[in-house]
């Protein structure tokens, strides 16, 4: 019973010390089991933030893209509606164009979508940053003859 109640006693005292981050003054040594709840700690600070909504990604994003041969660029700005709706707007060598699409996202701040292209469609996958202020996405691009894949990194420029 008494080994049961140091066991109970030791890990209320070990999850109390994990629950908060040790502070340090000047000239005291730093242990690695202090330094390491402190990490500890901001890794489950960072995990239990990061759950995602349309509010975090609603807003302007914007991206410039330059093909490698330096013979076309694009450069473009989608807005994100809260309710899943999007408007996709740019311009290249070849004009200006704008589209209409759709994209979800889910408690992970995983990103997914789709833009009609007319002749085709656009599906998207991506990511949401941690500060929320970019989407590295992967975009895959399904005309009927061809596909094309571009990597593109979304910032956004307001909310």
């Amino acid at each position: 019973m008494n080994k049961l109640l140091t066991i109970l006693f030791l890990s209320l005292v070990a999850a109390k010390a994990s629950a908060q981050l040790n502070t340090f003054e000047s000239g005291q040594t730093i242990r690695a089991d202090e330094m390491n709840e402190n990490f500890e700690y901001l890794e489950r600070s960072i995990l239990e933030k990061n759950e995602c909504g349309y509010s975090d990604i609603a807003g302007t994003w914007m991206y410039i893209k330059v093909d490698d041969d330096q013979n076309d660029y694009e450069e473009g700005t989608i807005d994100m509606l809260s309710d899943g709706s999007l408007t996709y707007e740019g311009r290249s060598v070849d004009g200006t164009f704008q589209f209409i699409g759709k994209f979800a996202i889910d408690n992970s701040c995983r990103i997914s979508g789709e833009v009609d292209l007319g002749e085709g469609v656009a599906d998207f996958y991506g990511r949401l940053s941690y500060d929320a202020q970019t989407i590295a996405i992967l975009v895959v691009k399904e005309y009927r003859t061809s596909e094309r894949f571009d990597a593109l990194t979304l910032i956004r420029i307001n909310r």
